[in-house]
């Protein structure tokens, strides 16, 4: 809101009625853009907390089976320790249904990129591409040779909106990329639990969990074009450096 209100307020003075009128237009078009964003962040922060109660169960299972694992010599021992560690249920119960849980979050997982996979790349791509036009216009468009008051509200423009782009670009990234590793990190938890004092039924359910993990790939896309991840933002800089380059060796190719 306050870039926007910043942009409304420097081009009234100088745009028609008309020009008004279309900067107005923007200003909600992008304030309608970042609502979804903030709806997919919900939904992808609400889906991250959700795994991360299951990762905390696990970790505890395997915390506290790594404290009291030279205490399973006796039999008697080792069945009031699973008691324990299961909350007074059976073990295998509880594997299982973290398992139907994380199952289902899964595919709510699924369900959240396929519905927002298609802004994701809108968005995205609209965000590389104003920083980077910002970043030459900046350069080469308004600020080299020109000390005018309006050459000098354009760049505060600029930087303002850079920022609020490259803001929505890492923050989509950021969460997109956590909840995944999130959902990931129950393999080397159920790695950790995962012993040879164990019954046969929880073994067997914690080998399906662990199946389960592997065969599902948990990760978020923008229409499959590329993955929502930390190297995204590596390789969009590098990208975006080339083609900075790119435009500044056409501008003094031009003069």
């Amino acid at each position: 809101m306050p870039v926007n209100i910043y942009y409304l307020y420097t081009v009234s003075a100088t745009n028609s009625k008309a020009g008004n009128l279309w900067c107005v237009i923007l200003a909600f078009n992008n304030l309608a853009c970042f609502s979804t964003d903030l709806q997919f962040i919900r939904c992808a922060c609400m889906l991250h907390y959700r795994f991360r109660v299951i990762n905390n169960e696990l970790e505890t299972f395997a915390s506290i089976w790594h404290f009291k694992r030279g205490a399973l010599v006796e039999r008697k021992t080792c069945k009031s320790f699973l008691c324990e560690l299961s909350y007074g249920h059976n073990i295998c119960d509880s594997i299982e249904m973290y398992r139907y849980c994380y199952g289902q979050f899964c595919n709510l997982v699924d369900q959240l990129n396929s519905t927002y996979q298609l802004h994701l790349l809108g968005c995205l791509s609209a965000c590389f591409l104003k920083i980077l036009f910002n970043l030459y216009f900046s350069m080469f468009g308004y600020v080299i040779g020109t000390n005018g008051q309006k050459e000098h509200d354009e760049l505060i423009r600029a930087i303002f909106w850079n920022v609020y782009y490259g803001i929505r670009f890492l923050t989509l990234i950021y969460v997109a990329d956590a909840t995944s590793k999130q959902a990931v990190y129950a393999k080397t938890l159920i790695s950790d639990v995962n012993n040879r004092y164990l019954d046969t039924s929880t073994q067997e359910e914690l080998q399906l969990f662990y199946t389960q993990i592997s065969s599902r790939c948990i990760q978020f896309t923008a229409c499959d074009f590329f993955t929502l991840n930390t190297r995204l933002i590596t390789s969009a800089i590098a990208a975006g450096a080339t083609y900075l380059v790119i435009l500044v060796q056409f501008h003094s190719g031009k003069n």
